[in-house]
């Protein structure tokens, strides 16, 4: 997640939008739910305050290049 979306990571902000279960169910999946790390500290939230098994990445947008170059796509609503 990036920009204000890393709040949805928290167990908080889950709740509030209903995700805390979805996104337990797929980390159980073995799929890999990142947050950035500088939308983190726009957004005032600390790596502790984060859903446990969130992995922090340094920058979001360089997360989704490397992806992307190892042949994942990145979906955009």
């Amino acid at each position: 997640a990036n920009s204000a979306a890393v709040a949805a990571l928290t167990p908080a902000g889950a709740a509030a939008l209903e995700l805390h279960e979805a996104l337990l169910e797929i980390m159980d999946r073995d799929v890999s739910v990142s947050a950035c790390r500088n939308a983190l500290n726009k957004e005032k939230i600390a790596e502790s305050e984060l859903i446990t098994g969130v992995v922090v990445v340094p920058a979001g947008v360089a997360e989704l290049v490397q992806k992307q170059a190892e042949g994942y796509a990145y979906i955009r609503p």
